[in-house]
């Protein structure tokens, strides 16, 4: 999922070199709104597949996040369920979930480790975003040990790279600096 987002299109692109033994099927939004769960139901029986990864969230950066803290749980944790229960419900064994280094608390010990999440305040700026995302990483925990699936969850510390948005309201952190220093120097 989320292949056509930054994350996404990275895996695709380096999937074919790194397992070129691998069918890889990755619909757009347009093709299946992954918050509509009959949908993505509808997408699994009719595309069984042996693993999902799944990297689709709604995202933004952080005042879009200030702005609709509502919106970015909601819509996450549809996506979230119909992607991850959903999956599920159509059998798909092994699942790879990725999260957000927004999971973490704010504000606590360094250096941060999984066990981590949850054990204190969360950063209120995208505390939405980060429930959702938690919430799916607890999802994925829960079914793993309830149907002894293989659903995972992987938090990277945080995204750059081609396709982020430099220094527009939706850029990660290292995306904006960089637009930042390019423009101080202009």
């Amino acid at each position: 999922t989320g292949g056509s987002g930054m994350l996404g299109a990275a895996i695709l692109r380096l999937a074919p070199t790194a397992a070129p033994d691998l069918t890889l099927l990755a619909p757009t939004r347009r093709q299946l709104d992954l918050a509509d769960r009959a949908a993505v139901a509808g997408w699994y029986a009719a595309n069984p597949v042996d693993a999902v990864i799944h990297a689709a969230a709604r995202v933004g950066g952080i005042q879009a996040n200030i702005d609709d803290p509502t919106g970015f749980l909601l819509d996450n944790l549809r996506i979230n369920d119909a992607v991850i229960a959903g999956g599920n419900e159509a059998g798909v064994g092994r699942l790879l979930f990725l999260g957000s280094s927004c999971m973490y608390p704010r504000d606590h010990r360094q250096p941060l480790v999984e066990e981590d999440v949850l054990a204190a305040p969360l950063e209120p700026t995208n505390e939405g975003y980060a429930l959702a995302k938690i919430t799916g990483a607890r999802l994925c925990d829960y079914l793993s040990r309830q149907h002894g699936l293989a659903y995972r969850t992987l938090i990277p510390p945080n995204l750059f790279g081609t396709g982020d948005h430099f220094g527009s309201a939706a850029s990660h952190l290292l995306a904006a600096a960089i637009a930042k220093v390019v423009a101080a120097q202009a």
